[in-house]
């Protein structure tokens, strides 16, 4: 399954939708590594980037929720630890046990099913509330 940016993603906070934007180029760079037989070897990579982004991404993303007075502020971080917890839970699987097929496969659907499903609902909620009136 293809990871693409599209503008039906944004949110409309610019801030928001820049990282979110380089998360799928990352994304895109990984996919194409699996299409060149690479995946195994770029899977380190791509964890790497991933723990980096989720804690400065969803730290920023916390911090406006919590300037904002988001409502929906915990429930949203909950679904950020989730996915941190998650990220982390694959980069020790690697460490223990190496790159497997069977784990670039779960880690592909995870990732993707997490989140085009996270922005297309929780953050766009999110977005709606903290975005500049237009």
């Amino acid at each position: 399954m293809a990871l693409e940016w599209s503008e039906d993603l944004s949110l409309g906070v610019d801030l928001i939708d820049r990282q979110h934007q380089e998360i799928f180029a990352k994304y895109d760079e990984f996919r194409n590594a699996c299409k060149a037989g690479k995946g195994q070897e770029s899977l380190t990579g791509m964890l790497d980037f991933l723990c980096r982004y989720v804690e400065n991404h969803f730290r920023m993303e916390e911090d406006l929720m919590a300037q904002s007075d988001y409502p929906n502020k915990d429930a949203h971080i909950r679904e950020h630890r989730a996915l941190s917890d998650k990220v982390h839970a694959f980069q020790r699987q690697l460490s223990a046990q190496g790159a497997s097929i069977n784990l670039l496969a779960g880690f592909n659907r995870s990732f993707l099913d997490w989140l085009v499903d996270h922005i297309k609902t929780v953050d766009m909620e999110m977005g709606r509330f903290i975005r500049p009136a237009r």
